[in-house]
């Protein structure tokens, strides 16, 4: 066995003795046997791939119930793995930023773990990478701004942990980004009008955060985009609260609704208009001045073919359950 697959070997069986007992039982075949040729590799262990040199390129062990850390795990014993995709266990602890030392990462799935502290700033390093995926962990604090750096990002999964701070405006930069999924953070603060030069992105999901401000006018240019799903409190900032702020806002209805004619799934972006509307002309009736009460009417114009589209299809779906219920 070449001394590069023994350092490997050697890696990935003081790995498996940090594991809980029951994990390590489950792990038969990681084990350097002389009088078993075939298991003198770690090529033809459970989960390992190989290349033709007998070089370990891929991990993949998912449902698998590892119990343990990834602190043990010797990240500069493994120079070629280009796969790692530990999803659905129960690994704990945090990332350590040696994870830096796999250089050749395309794509990496820790989700569906315990895994807690922050994402390490060091996972910038890996330029390689195009799928990165942490989902339903608890991991916190801010998201790296380094993360900028990986210009062959795919898909970008961090849905359902406590990440906190803004969404780094450097994620515009990531021109091949299809996937951006941050759902069910603590993430806060205006969403990036740099996010509008993702023009591959297929999916956006920013819902569940603290995010403020409106929706940028930039996501018009989202011409791929057909599944988007924005935070409540970004839908809720064009609910109506006085005439003024109503009419200082016209501009950006105008935009969002711009960006919204482009998209293919208007419906998920028009959650709060059954405020909206009925909020302005309330106001329009409330208004004694006559510059608010043009300024009024003049946004519920923009809104009323909208409007008109949502009372349609509510109608038309409520027809239909009646027919189905009758049926």
């Amino acid at each position: 066995m070449a001394s590069a697959s023994i350092e490997e070997a050697n890696a990935l069986l003081n790995w498996k003795a940090t594991f809980a007992n029951q994990t390590q039982s489950q792990l038969p075949s990681w084990d350097l046997l002389s009088h078993k040729p075939s298991t003198t590799s770690p090529c033809t262990w459970f989960g390992i791939s190989c290349n033709s040199a007998g070089n370990v390129i891929k991990i993949n062990i998912t449902s698998f119930g590892l119990n343990g850390t990834l602190q043990e795990f010797s990240f500069s014993s493994f120079p070629n793995l280009k796969y790692v995709d530990l999803a659905i266990n129960s690994l704990y602890g945090n990332i350590p930023s040696q994870i830096a030392f796999l250089s050749k990462l395309i794509y990496l799935d820790l989700s569906t773990n315990h895994l807690s502290g922050q994402i390490p700033p060091e996972i910038g390093l890996l330029t390689n990478l195009q799928f990165l995926h942490l989902v339903e962990n608890q991991l916190n604090g801010s998201i790296p701004l380094e993360l900028g750096n990986l210009k062959s990002l795919v898909s970008l999964r961090f849905s359902s942990n406590n990440l906190s701070g803004s969404i780094p405006p450097l994620f515009g930069g990531l021109r091949n980004l299809t996937l951006l999924y941050l759902r069910k953070n603590q993430l806060s603060g205006l969403i990036p009008e740099k996010l509008g030069n993702l023009i591959s992105l297929t999916c956006l999901d920013l819902s569940k955060n603290q995010l403020s401000g409106g929706i940028p006018s930039e996501f018009g240019l989202l011409t791929n985009l057909k599944h988007l799903v924005l935070s409540e409190d970004v839908e809720r900032q064009a609910e109506v609260r006085s005439a003024h702020k109503l009419f200082v806002s016209c501009n950006a209805f105008n935009g969002m609704f711009e960006a919204l004619t482009k998209l293919q799934k208007i419906d998920m972006m028009l959650v709060s208009l059954p405020d909206i509307y009925p909020q302005i002309e309330k106001e329009i009736e409330e208004q004694s001045r006559e510059d608010d009460r043009t300024m009024l009417e003049s946004s519920r114009a923009l809104l009323e073919p909208v409007w008109m589209y949502h009372v349609y299809e509510t109608e038309r779906f409520s027809m239909m359950e009646e027919e189905m219920e009758s049926l």
